[in-house]
């Protein structure tokens, strides 16, 4: 195996890899694709690809048929990287896990980052082990216990923009129309082409009877998504919907 060195600075084992950040900072669903064969052409069989793997953007996620071989390399190289170059493995755990829908995996991936955060500190783990504890209450419909998640997360890193949307998604499912609206609009008063709050608002204004409103956030999510392939899952949702309600 060649050498490979992740530096030494915590963040830079997160997004922050030259080479890799126009794709993420595009987030776009193409750029997944790109960015994974970018890396084996980089350096193939290299820790270099755990790396792109675990800097994926959580809002695009991992195609399905790049899930299966991303967990065969991801656990190929638990025993091949040096601390705290081997927190990339539960960091990759994690988004593939997730990606995958499983939430019994995604659990025991989340126990494998909190173990690893207690043991080497790194600090881009953190915020990763809150969210992915919350997405694990969010498939299981616990709702509540996705909330005291996300709450964390938030006090631990108040100027991430995405998990005030996450918490109005939970506060839709129960009931809390008004909450889930505030929460949501804070996302988007710091990131208007956030294409997942706008569907969740949409989502929101639909309960509320707000017909209109609902139709306008679902199409500003979709321009949003307009460079998305055709098969991206929440593209393909906001059009379903829209179709929906412009139909009745």
């Amino acid at each position: 195996m060649s050498s490979f060195r992740v530096p030494d600075t915590p963040p830079y084992i997160g997004r922050r890899r030259a080479g890799i950040r126009p794709h993420l900072a595009a987030r776009t669903p193409g750029g997944t694709d790109d960015l994974y064969e970018r890396a084996q052409l980089l350096k193939p069989d290299d820790s270099s690809i755990a790396v792109a793997l675990a800097s994926l953007d959580r809002d695009v996620g991992l195609r399905a048929g790049q899930r299966e071989r991303a967990l065969t390399l991801l656990d190929s190289l638990t025993t091949q990287l040096q601390p705290a170059q081997d927190a990339v493995v539960p960091m990759g755990r994690m988004a593939v896990f997730e990606a995958l829908d499983r939430p019994d995996d995604l659990e025991a991936a989340v126990a494998e980052g909190r173990a690893m955060l207690e043991r080497t500190g790194v600090r881009a783990l953190e915020n990763l082990v809150l969210f992915y504890g919350g997405r694990v209450h969010e498939m299981r419909g616990d709702w509540q216990a996705a909330i005291e998640a996300y709450t964390r997360q938030r006090e631990n890193d108040p100027t991430d923009y995405s998990v005030p949307s996450r918490l109005g998604r939970c506060y839709r499912k129960l009931g809390q129309l008004d909450r889930a609206e505030d929460l949501i609009l804070q996302t988007l008063k710091l990131k208007p082409s956030n294409g997942r709050a706008h569907y969740d608002l949409a989502l929101v204004y639909q309960r509320m009877g707000r017909k209109d409103d609902a139709v306008s956030h679902l199409r500003q999510a979709l321009n949003t998504w307009a460079a998305a392939d055709d098969g991206f899952p929440w593209a393909q949702r906001a059009r379903a919907k829209l179709a929906e309600l412009t139909a009745s």
